[in-house]
């Protein structure tokens, strides 16, 4: 066989073998596309069905959410019901002449029953009136305006409910109680102690200070426009001397009260030192000082105290401002 032929026939062969592998190269590519081209077909499909779907919330969905707005709504009613509990409200009709009788009778009772503080002496002066000062008759006190009435007296029937927890509490003396006043020349202001909802017009109550230390009562209270349902606010200001045990009973009584109360304002400051009596001295030392210097001298801490009690703490002077709420529409009514 010559040269030249073999030479075709190794050609020929390894062409042929080239013909072969591209073959299976192109099936399996093929192969391979034909494959990615299924499943994006499958994927645009499935895709497709999702747009197709109705969107979310299904109806099983939207089903199950009115049942739990109907629940929250029964929930809510009974809530509602539950802080409108013994709303003060007013019924008849009242005139200044039937407030200044009611208002002096209140006081009196206060008075009469304020109880007897450390060392046998009542908790409030003969004089004290609670916060309604500008109809004390004994200081030449004004009538009252005829459309102030209303609201006179509820917020004496609220003062008269509070000053007797803070009896029950065991405080040491009042120094003095205040309201949220909106009466006599106060001015004219859209910020008032209710919500638009029920409130015809408010006047401004201003801040009650201390005589020192730096503390003071926040008389007026934030506006109640945003408020999401009708709603009353009325504030109340006490000033007043008390020891730790009476201070944690008073705010636990407030707590629990109805109508519903919160404190909304809070400080206090110490009346004076804590009696404090030194170490005895050891044996060969230094005499120890006699009581009346050690008195003189700065408190050691609490914990470092050697006697103890309630008698050997000095009160604390406390301003605390307490908020009581009406909700709803129909309490309280104010006549025109």
């Amino acid at each position: 066989m010559s040269k030249h032929r073999i030479i075709l026939i190794a050609g020929g062969v390894v062409s042929l073998l080239l013909v072969i592998i591209t073959a299976v190269i192109t099936a399996s590519s093929v192969g391979v596309a034909s494959r990615y081209r299924q499943e994006m077909v499958g994927s645009s499909n499935k895709l497709s069905g999702f747009y197709k779907k109705n969107p979310f919330p299904s109806p099983e969905n939207i089903e199950r959410v009115k049942e739990s707005l109907a629940t929250l709504g029964e929930r809510n009613k009974i809530l509602f019901e539950a802080l409108s509990r013994n709303a003060v409200s007013l019924e008849g009709e009242h005139t200044p002449g039937s407030f200044r009788i009611t208002c002096e009778e209140t006081i009196n009772n206060l008075r009469r029953a304020a109880p007897k503080g450390e060392g046998g002496v009542s908790v409030v002066t003969p004089d004290f009136y609670f916060g309604f000062d500008r109809y004390d008759p004994s200081k030449n006190g004004v009538p009252a305006d005829k459309d102030d009435v209303p609201r006179l007296l509820r917020q004496l029937k609220m003062t008269d409910a509070l000053v007797r927890i803070f009896y029950d509490s065991g405080i040491v003396k009042f120094e003095s109680v205040s309201r949220e006043e909106f009466d006599g020349g106060a001015e004219v202001s859209g910020v008032g102690g209710s919500s638009p909802k029920r409130q015809k017009s408010a006047r401004r109550g201003g801040t009650a200070k201390s005589s020192g230390g730096g503390m003071s009562l926040q008389m007026e209270p934030p506006s109640l426009a945003d408020a999401p349902i009708g709603l009353d606010r009325q504030r109340f200001g006490f000033v007043f001397f008390a020891r730790e045990e009476a201070l944690f009973v008073l705010m636990n009584k407030i707590n629990a009260m109805w109508p519903f109360a919160q404190i909304s304002g809070f400080e206090f400051q110490k009346s004076g030192a804590d009696v404090v009596f030194p170490p005895k001295a050891e044996p060969g030392a230094e005499k120890a000082p006699a009581a009346p210097d050690a008195l003189k001298e700065r408190p050691l801490g609490r914990t470092a105290r050697i006697v103890s009690g309630k008698l050997r703490e000095a009160p604390v002077k406390v301003f605390m401002t307490v908020d009581i709420y009406t909700f709803g529409t129909e309490a309280p009514q104010e006549t025109e």
